[in-house]
C-alpha cells in the first residue's frame, strides 16, 4: 500500500511516534530514549523530535508524562 510519503519521512514519523510513546509512558532518560529510537547524539534527537512536535523532549514529556 501506498502511504504517500517518501522512505525516509515514513521512518522518520515512526521513530518520533515512539519516542512520543516512550516519553508519555515512562520517567526514562531522554538520552535513553534518543538511542532507542535509533538516535547516537542526543543533539540530532531533540533537533528532529522539536520539529516534529513542536516541543522539545523534556517539554513534551513533562507536558503528557502520566
Amino acid at each position: 500500500a501506498k502511504t504517500g510519503i517518501n522512505f525516509r519521512n515514513y521512518v522518520l514519523n515512526m521513530k518520533m511516534e515512539e519516542a512520543k510513546r516512550l516519553l508519555e509512558i515512562s520517567p526514562a532518560n531522554i538520552n535513553e530514549i534518543a538511542w532507542r529510537v535509533g538516535y547516537d547524539d542526543y543533539r540530532s534527537f531533540y533537533r528532529a523530535f522539536k520539529n516534529y512536535t513542536g516541543m522539545t523532549p523534556s517539554r513534551y514529556q513533562a507536558t503528557y508524562c502520566s
